[in-house]
């Protein structure tokens, strides 16, 4: 016999896993916080992670579909964050994000100037400059040690 279950609005399955989606806002993703999600046995207050991405899964141990077998235990439940950004803005908002998208912008660089001081260095002794100098420094090194002797 083959049975055959409908679909659950609410709850997708895979297995004894079951999924959940919870629609934050784009501030909550940046800075976290918490949401109500729901689960087989109730609702629960999940923490936000500072920093979540769209689609990224928060697995809750033991909140899935009972599995059978020498002990009882239960699959999980994945809860998958979508993030809703705003459609429109006031002028407020607009001047923040704007002054959010310098920030980011000053920061990238500071960054990327910091985090490759190695490919500076690289740079200063693979370039002719350098050669130069070192070819001079030897060349007066070796007058130096032929005027002392």
């Amino acid at each position: 016999m083959i049975y055959q279950v409908a679909e659950d609005p609410i709850f997708a399955r895979d297995g004894a896993d079951v999924y959940v989606e919870s629609n934050i806002t784009f501030t909550q993703a940046i800075m976290g916080g918490k949401v109500v999600v729901p689960t087989l046995s109730g609702k629960v207050e999940v923490k936000i992670p500072k920093g979540v991405q769209h689609g990224q899964l928060m697995k809750l141990r033991g909140k899935g579909l009972p599995r059978h077998g020498f002990l009882v235990d239960h699959g999980d439940q994945y809860v998958r964050f979508r993030i809703n950004f705003p459609t429109l803005v006031n002028e407020r908002q607009r001047a923040i994000l704007e002054e959010f998208a310098k920030e980011e912008i000053n920061h990238e660089n500071n960054a990327s100037s910091e985090g490759h001081w190695w490919q500076h260095i690289l740079d200063r002794v693979m370039g002719p400059k350098f050669i130069v100098e070192c070819s001079l420094f030897v060349l007066i090194l070796l007058l130096l040690n032929k005027t002392m002797l």
